[in-house]
């Protein structure tokens, strides 16, 4: 069904439900004077009371004084709020001249700001509240009344005394009904059926929408349109006809007037939350915390200020609510042009209550005579709303009846493919299985060929049954980051001492490997075959026998390889320690304290390095209880820690100092357990070599 048609159908709907008046022309009062003598109360039906009445300001008049001409006559158009001091008192007088009536007739008496006695004939017929002349003396109250009677004169002399001291405007504000007790009760009785059904249709929307969002919380619309519905369900009951002071005879005035006030303020910010879960890309943000700020400000302002304060804010707030309804019908109809699904829809409920509700602040002003219409206007609000989730989920409906004749398709297709794919993969898995046996024959081969490098690796090691021949006391930490690695270490004894060496080639695995070859070798080519012991020549020698190896000293050379190396030569005679190092440093504790010497900045090998550059020797006098260690960086480079940093020379040293007192054997346990702590779940980055002895 189109929105259009919908549309028309619901106001045909509407309408035919309201009671056309009289197409006669209803009287009105002149001079305080209403001639109904030729109105028929049972054929022309109901008539309101309005026009010009007299008042008589700040006073109580007895029906009895106004027949006398009591002076301080004045005129007022009634339904109206007095104008000239919302506090105070006033005495209201209207003489209705009757003709003859057949039936009983009654009056529809509304509720007056803020207590009032109605005189009819000289008779006290109803009233609310205390008038007094004084705030002290008056006592506020709001109940609408009827009252029957049968007509035994030719006029009825009305003369109401009000009082307020309690509300922003006080007065005889809206119209007092005269008409036939049965149109008076039959009105009666269409609009409490009607207002009830309204509440509870509201009331019971509001239910279903907050069990729906506690049976899925993180859709929130369903929340703010439960509390909306709840807050106009019960405004329903403190409006109008104030069907709480039947229910609840003796309910406080002033809880009553914060609870319509309430019911009102909030209304505005909860349906903000609504419509911006609804459509949170059209919101802008400053503008949706603007109108919670203001509403939330309002509402405290009704909660902590008497009805005479926060009464008066109920303008300035109508027109906030214009002002925030249009911006909402702005937003709607820029959805529509961006084509979001169901928004013409909602756009034509909306604007269906916003009408409503200017229609209620304009007859609360007394700008116009109709009737509050809210109720029936958030009432259709809720019939589009509905229509919505029809929609929607007709259009559901039809896209899972559309892939499941899409799936049904694939589905044969499928059958069809599978048969094929079947033999398709069982030749694939036959192949997979011969170029397997492929891949598991040639990794065979390979890890053989690495672990037989791995056997050559270490024979290229010095034996540590053999280095304890010379070295008493020693710890050494080797773990290739692979199967192989690029470090290596070495140890020999000569005539006046020994040598201890570690290096660090370019590269990991099988081509560091390679590279620890060619320093191994041509380090015992340069010690032993040689005799050369003097580190700081050694080095040098080593970097020009590794260019030349490596060809780079000649302009083709394809090859930048090298390494890093510290070199240490323990003369036992003079009791001292030579130390020299390329990019790699010699830390030794001695009397529980840290030091270092760095080595050399220049590498061995590569192509920018100098074959001429000369090392530079440091000699260390050997004094009892120290401790001399060579490393690569492959310990202190390691990533780990909270914050996945390098361990570090920091770390290191104060390891080494933390333990240089313990045996090298308990020295290299925590070397290791400090290290395995720091790096956590985090891959080894590269070869480790530390290498710590000590001299007796």
């Amino acid at each position: 069904m189109r929105p259009r048609i919908f549309f028309i159908l619901l106001l045909a709907i509407v309408f035919s439900a309201c009671q056309y008046p009289s197409m006669d022309l209803k009287p009105v009062a002149i001079n305080g004077v209403l001639d109904l003598r030729n109105w028929n109360f049972d054929s022309s039906g109901i008539v309101d009371l309005d026009g010009e009445w007299e008042i008589y300001w700040n006073q109580l008049i007895e029906n009895s004084d106004i027949s006398q001409g009591n002076a301080g006559k004045e005129k007022i158009s009634i339904p109206s709020s007095w104008t000239n001091s919302s506090e105070g008192y006033a005495t209201f007088h209207l003489k209705v001249l009757m003709g003859k009536s057949a039936v009983p007739l009654a009056l529809k008496i509304p509720h007056m700001a803020t207590a009032y006695r109605f005189y009819l004939n000289g008779r006290l017929i109803s009233s609310n509240g205390v008038v007094g002349i004084s705030q002290s003396l008056s006592v506020p109250f709001y109940q609408p009344r009827v009252y029957d009677f049968d007509l035994n004169s030719d006029q009825l002399d009305m003369v109401i005394q009000i009082s307020n001291y309690h509300y922003y405007k006080g007065g005889l504000w809206k119209s007092i009904k005269l008409g036939s007790e049965r149109n008076i009760r039959r009105q009666e009785a269409k609009k409490i059926a009607f207002d009830l059904l309204l509440f509870g249709a509201i009331l019971i929307m509001g239910i279903y929408h907050i069990a729906m969002f506690f049976f899925r919380k993180t859709e929130k619309a369903p929340l703010y349109f439960g509390l909306f519905c709840f807050l106009i369900s019960f405004r329903i009951l403190v409006t109008d006809e104030i069907y709480i002071s039947h229910l609840l005879p003796g309910f406080p005035w002033f809880i009553l007037v914060k609870v319509e006030y309430l019911t009102y303020y909030l209304t505005i910010p909860t349906f903000t939350f609504y419509m911006v879960t609804l459509f949170p890309k059209e919101f802008i943000r400053w503008t949706f915390q603007a109108i919670q700020f203001v509403g939330l400000t309002f509402s405290i302002i009704v909660l902590v200020t008497p009805a005479r304060v926060f009464s008066s804010t109920v303008q300035i707030y109508q027109v906030f609510t214009v002002a925030c309804g249009l911006y909402a019908v702005y937003l709607l109809i820029m959805s529509i042009l961006k084509k979001r699904r169901g928004i013409v829809f909602f756009l034509l409920g909306f604007v269906a209550m916003l009408i409503t509700v200017i229609n209620d602040i304009l007859f609360a002003n007394n700008i116009i005579q109709t009737a509050f219409l809210l109720q029936l206007g958030f009432f259709i609000f809720i019939l589009f709303q509905a229509l919505l989730l029809t929609s929607r989920a007709s259009y559901s409906f039809s896209k899972v009846e559309k892939l499941t004749e899409e799936l049904e398709e694939n589905n044969l297709m499928l059958e069809q493919r599978v048969v094929e794919r079947t033999e398709e993969l069982r030749e694939a898995n036959r192949e997979l299985y011969r170029s397997l046996n492929e891949v598991k024959s040639a990794n065979q081969k390979i890890m053989s060929s690495i672990s037989y490098a791995k056997r050559i690796q270490n024979s290229l090691l010095p034996n540590t049954d053999y280095m304890k021949l010379f070295i008493s006391d020693y710890l050494l930490i080797w773990r290739p980051r692979d199967i192989v690695g690029g470090d290596i270490y070495f140890a020999n004894e000569f005539q006046d001492g020994f040598l201890v060496a570690v290096i660090d080639c370019t590269g990991h695995g099988v081509p560091g490997a390679f590279m620890t070859m060619l320093a191994s070798s041509n380090l015992r080519r340069i010690t032993m075959d040689e005799g050369c012991l003097e580190p700081a020549e050694i080095l040098k020698r080593l970097n020009r026998i590794v260019k030349k190896s490596l060809q780079q000293d000649a302009d083709y050379a394809t090859s930048d390889d090298g390494m890093d190396a510290s070199i240490c030569f323990v003369n036992l005679k003079d009791k001292t320690l030579t130390f020299s190092g390329s990019r790699q440093s010699l830390v030794y504790t001695a009397n529980g304290e840290v030091n270092t010497i760095k080595g050399d900045r220049e590498s061995i090998g590569y192509k920018k390095s100098n074959p001429e550059y000369c090392f530079k020797n440091n000699v260390i006098p050997i004094e009892k209880g120290m401790s001399f260690y060579l490393f690569t960086d492959g310990y202190i480079d390691q990533l780990g820690g909270d914050n996945r940093t390098s361990l570090g020379n920091k770390r290191f040293q104060r390891l080494l100092k933390e333990h240089s007192h313990q045996p090298f054997e308990q020295q290299e346990q925590n070397i290791i357990n400090a290290f395995n702590r720091y790096r956590g779940e985090n891959e080894i980055q590269d070869d480790i070599t530390i290498f710590g002895f000590s001299i007796n």
